[in-house]
Order: C-alpha cells, then structure tokens, then sequence
C-alpha cells in the first residue's frame, strides 16, 4: 500500500481524513457484522436476517436528498457530528442487553439509523478528499481510501467474527462506539476544511434552493458518463445485498461465528486487492478492465459454492470479489475528475442512491429465497449478478471504450 500513499504522505489533513476512515471503517464493521449474526442467534431466521440486512442497506437510497445538504453545510462540523451520534446510538444494544429488554427489533431500528448517518459521512468525505488533494492525486487518493475500506473489512470482520465467538457482542458494539469518538476528533483536527463554499458565504446551512439544487444534480449526472456505470452497479448490489443476508446462515450450517468472519474478511481481502492493482491498471482501458475482471470473478464465484471444502470456498470467495475493488475506484476517480467541487455532494449523493436502490430489494429477495431452495445454491444462482457486469459492459458501446482512468480529462470547478 506504500505505492499508494507516497504522493499523499505529507498531505496532513489528507492523513487525518484517511485515518479517520480507517477507524469509522472499523466501527461499521463491527457493527454490521455484530447485528447479523445477532439477529440469527436470536430469531433462528434466514427471513428476518434479510430484514435485518435490508433495514441495514434501505438509507443508502436516500442519499439523493441528503447531497445538497453536504454541498452547503460545514463539512468537518457534519463529518464530526455524525461520528457522535453514531457513538452514541451503537451503546443501545448493550444497554438493552444489560437491562434484560434486548429484542431482535432493537437492532431493527438501530440498523437504518446508523445507515442513514453513514449516507451523510460518505458524500462528507468524497468532498472533504476532493478538497483537501490536488487533480494530480485523485486516482491514488481514491484508491488509498478504497483500499482503507477493503482493508478494515479484510480485517475487522475477522475480528468481529472471533470477538463475538469469544468474547461475545456486548464488547463489539463497545468497541465500536470508542471507533467512532476517535474518528470524530481527526476529522475536528482537519483545517483545510475551513473553506468559505459558493452555497453558504459564511459556511452555514442554507436551504434556499434546495429543490433546484437536486435537480441539477440529477441532470448532471444524467448527461456524464457516470449515469450508464449505475445499471451495472445496481444488479451486482442485488446480488450483495443477497449475499449479506444469506452469509449468517450459510456460515451457520457450515461452521460458526469464526467462519463467518472469515467469508466477510475474504470479501474485504478481495476487494482490498481490487483497490491495490487498480493504480497499476490505470493506464488501461477501463471498459477493457471491467469486463475481463467481473468475468474471472464470476467463474470463482460459481467454483466458490461448487468445491465441498470450506477453505477453498473462503479463498475462492474472496478471489470472486477483486473486480468490485477495482470497479469502485474507477467509479470514484471518474467522478472526482469530472464532477465540479460545488455539485460533488449531490452528484456523488445521487449515484449512491441510484446505485444502492438494489442493496435492500436483494437482502429481502436473498432472505425469503434462502428459506426455499437453501443456502448454497441460493448463493451460486448469485454469481449471476457479477456476470451481468461484464456482458453489460461489452454489449454497451460507451463502456466498452471507456478510457483509462489517466486519459479522463479533470474537470474545473
């Protein structure tokens, strides 16, 4: 990961934006993979796990509003603001367990909650790294951000996983809230964020415009190349947001706690190394690259359910998810050159939801199919979802041609 950090290394703020990722990282995945499995303990149902996981994805769909919000607000004010409240409302569930009144629809509603605050931190943070790094360092910035996120899952999840089966749930939501305080005074340290915005002269909220605001958004995206990168986007996260409800179960016919951490972390570690190769490919073609890496991952997918022997399937899982690794930078790093500074937080907010609209729709479909065909042919019908990236990539014209991620011309603003 050094390849990447070296242009960024003196960056400070740029350091205390990506450690604070890093940390609040660490505390979404420790929570989400918390819950599921709580939520399974608890209820014994696959049906419920995928409510629980679709209450967990169903936010993502609104950040759309929540765009112009970010556009006009104070970013470090929000970005530490979120962090708090988050620390707070993750202390709910030992609270409730200590108390005696802990019940599966505790974690029901504080699933969306900590979700929706998560919608706010992401747009947060793609225009405080816009803002904080030069032209010159958005595909490494992106990918350093993205590699951060694949790698605390990569490794978090694994932890989680041993923490719940060791030590039990109540110190992983503790844990997690003291993730979330430490994330919220590095993003308060950061002082390139004290920039006056065209939106909001004296960097305060303001809320005039907001319909016109939306609109303009959703027409600039409509008109980039990042509006026919959302089709493919939405049918993979039908097949993860499947994926999410189905792992507890999956893991708890084929092993424990352990076990589920670990096909988490092989996610994660997949995905870590999409975000790591990424910068060396970014001198390819990105059409070219999508096509032939959703490809391989959906041949490891498929070989993923079919081989009888769990570490083969845990290894071959993790391989299946390279390519969303290395698509989500490419995602990010067009967006960052083509989208102007004052329209990110929409823009962004808007491919979110576009994007993430699948995310409950397949943890709800994932969670009723489960209960009637089973786990592990439920999963390979899955793999479905990353094929259909890559045929729709090669069948569109666009696409195909899309170029490398250094020939994309940056955008002023």
């Amino acid at each position: 990961m050094s390849g990447v950090m070296n242009p960024l290394i003196y960056n400070i703020d740029f350091l205390k934006l990506y450690s604070g990722r890093i940390i609040t990282n660490i505390g979404d995945s420790f929570y989400f993979i918390a819950s599921m499995w709580l939520v399974y303990e608890v209820s014994g149902s696959g049906f419920l796990t995928g409510v629980a996981s679709a209450a967990f994805f169903l936010p993502t769909t609104l950040q759309f509003a929540i765009g112009p919000l970010v556009d006009r607000a104070d970013i470090r004010s929000l970005l530490g603001a979120s962090q708090f409240v988050q620390a707070v409302v993750v202390l709910l569930v030992p609270i409730s367990i200590w108390a005696g009144v802990f019940s599966v629809w505790i974690i029901l509603a504080i699933l969306p909650t900590l979700a929706f605050l998560n919608q706010v931190t992401g747009p947060a943070q793609t225009k405080a790294l816009q803002r904080i790094t030069s032209e010159s360092q958005y595909t490494s910035a992106s990918s350093a951000f993205a590699t951060a996120s694949e790698a605390i899952d990569f490794v978090a999840n694994a932890i989680g996983g041993l923490l719940i089966a060791f030590i039990g749930v109540t110190a992983v939501y503790l844990v997690d809230s003291l993730t979330f305080v430490l994330a919220m005074v590095l993003f308060l340290s950061i002082r390139d964020l004290d920039v006056e915005t065209d939106s909001s002269p004296n960097n305060t909220l303001d809320l005039s415009g907001y319909l016109e605001d939306l609109r303009e958004g959703f027409e600039f995206l409509r008109s980039s190349v990042i509006f026919p990168l959302m089709i493919p986007a939405i049918v993979a996260n039908l097949a993860i947001g499947a994926t999410a409800a189905i792992l507890p179960a999956f893991a708890a016919e084929h092993g424990s706690a352990i076990s589920y951490g670990f096909l988490y972390s092989a996610m994660g570690a997949g995905m870590l190394i999409g975000s790591i190769v990424t910068p060396f490919l970014k001198e390819r073609r990105s059409g070219i690259t999508v096509i032939w890496t959703f490809g391989c991952s959906t041949i490891a997918w498929v070989l993923s359910m079919i081989v009888p022997w769990t570490v083969v399937t845990v290894v071959l899982f993790g391989i299946a998810w390279i390519s969303p690794g290395i698509y989500n930078v490419i995602e990010d790093t067009i967006l960052l050159k083509t989208v102007p500074e004052d329209t990110i937080g929409r823009v962004r907010s808007f491919t979110m939801s576009i994007s993430m609209l699948s995310l409950p729709i397949g943890s709800l479909l994932g969670g009723m199919v489960v209960s009637v065909i089973g786990t592990r042919p439920t999963l390979l019908a899955l793999s479905a979802g990353f094929g259909f990236v890559a045929v729709f990539f090669a069948a569109h014209s666009e696409l195909r041609r899309l170029d490398s991620l250094t020939a994309i011309k940056h955008t002023a603003g």
